[in-house]
């Protein structure tokens, strides 16, 4: 008998949603002509819970999460706590609508809904 997230992972194609947050946090018709994801690498130093990682980067590639990495289930849903916690901890950043909006719209692509 199956588990709830086996049975979850059958119909869920989670490698496809993370292709589509890939894709919205890479996308750069946004802030200033920048991607979500140079956003996120401007400010990284600021963050206090860069712990001694020096960019975002480095935190993607050591957690796996690069283009062309097939994503898991699990893996799926560390990333999309990764980043929630990069934008809860990053909104006092931006003044950029422009930022808010693209960070509201892969909140929603991720399913998270009140994280004020």
């Amino acid at each position: 008998m199956k588990h709830f997230f086996e049975s979850l992972e059958r119909e869920i194609d989670f490698h496809n949603e993370y292709c589509k947050i890939e894709y919205l946090m890479d996308e750069k018709k946004y802030y200033r002509d920048k991607s979500i994801n140079i956003w996120i690498e401007e400010n990284f130093r600021l963050w206090k819970k860069r712990r001694n990682y020096t960019s975002f980067e480095e935190v993607r590639r050591q957690l796996g999460f690069f283009p062309g990495n097939i994503v898991d289930m699990e893996n799926y849903f560390l990333y999309c706590e990764m980043l929630y916690t990069i934008f809860y901890d990053f909104k006092k950043y931006s003044a950029s609508s422009d930022v808010l909006n693209r960070i509201e719209t892969i909140k929603n692509t991720m399913k998270y809904r009140d994280w004020s």
